[in-house]
C-alpha cells in the first residue's frame, strides 16, 4: 500500500552560521526531527498558548579559530508552525485519536483506508481527514496493513483540547464564597477542563493566565514522551 501524507509543519531554521532555510515536514518527518533533537540534548519548547508552535534550540561551543583559545557559542533554532491549528480538532476527531492513542493489546493499523484499532474501526473519510491534518503517522508496509500512530502534532492538538482553561474575575465573594474571607478584594479564578487544576489569585487576570499557561506547557511537554 502507499499512503501520501500531507505537510504537518512549516519549519523555519536559523542555522549555526546565521543562514535561514524554510521547508515543510510531514507528521512522520516532524516526529523524527523532534525525537532526534531530544536525544541529542536539544531544547524543545512548546508554545503554551493556542498556536501549537514548537521551537527547537541546540547550541554548540568551540574555539573561534583552529589556533584560538577563546570559546564561542553558536545556536541553531528551528520553529515548527503547524499547518492546521490545534483548535481545529473536533470532538469526534479527538475521540478517534483517543482510540488510536489508547490502543491496548495490539497496534492500530491502516487497512484499505480505514483505521482498525481493536474492536474499533474509524471510517475511511474520517481517517483520511486525520491524516490530511497531520495528526496521524502511517508506516508504509508493502503488502499488508500499515501501523498507525498519533503524531506529535496530533498529541499536541489533543492536549490543547484536554486542557482548556477558563478564567473569571470579580470580588472574592462573587467568584467563590469560601475564598472571599481568605483572599478578599478582587479575585481571579482559573480552572482547567481536565478537572485537576485550578487557582485563585488576588488581582487581575494576567497572573492567572500565566499560571494557566504553565499548567498547559507542563502537559504539552509530556506529549514528547509518547512519541
Amino acid at each position: 500500500m502507499t499512503v501520501s501524507p500531507s505537510p504537518a509543519y512549516r519549519m523555519s531554521t536559523r542555522h549555526y552560521d546565521g543562514d535561514t532555510t524554510d521547508r515543510e515536514l510531514t507528521a512522520g518527518e516532524a516526529d523524527a526531527f523532534v525525537s532526534a533533537a531530544l536525544l541529542d540534548g536539544a531544547e524543545v519548547l512548546p508554545d503554551p498558548g493556542r498556536s501549537g508552535i514548537l521551537t527547537v534550540k541546540r547550541s554548540v561551543s568551540g574555539p573561534a579559530c583552529a589556533a584560538g583559545s577563546v570559546l564561542v557559542t553558536a545556536t541553531m533554532a528551528a520553529t515548527l508552525v503547524p499547518v492546521h491549528a490545534p483548535a481545529r480538532l473536533t470532538a469526534r476527531q479527538y475521540q478517534d485519536l483517543c482510540i488510536i492513542r489508547d490502543q491496548r493489546g495490539g497496534t492500530a493499523v491502516w487497512d484499505r483506508g480505514r483505521v482498525c484499532a481493536g474492536v474499533h474501526a474509524i471510517p475511511a473519510g474520517a481517517a483520511s481527514r486525520l491524516l490530511a491534518r497531520g495528526w496521524l503517522t502511517v508506516d508504509d508496509v508493502p503488502g499488508g496493513p500499515a501501523p498507525v500512530c498519533v503524531s506529535l502534532a496530533g498529541l499536541i492538538a489533543m492536549t490543547h483540547r484536554e486542557h482548556c482553561v477558563t478564567t473569571l474575575s470579580g470580588s472574592g465573594e462573587y467568584v467563590d464564597h469560601r475564598g472571599f474571607d481568605r483572599l478578599g478584594g478582587w479575585v481571579t479564578r482559573a480552572w482547567c477542563s481536565c478537572g485537576q487544576w485550578s487557582t485563585h489569585i488576588v488581582g487581575d487576570k494576567a497572573p492567572a493566565r500565566l499560571a494557566a499557561r504553565r499548567h498547559r506547557a507542563e502537559h504539552l511537554t509530556r506529549a514528547f514522551a509518547l512519541l
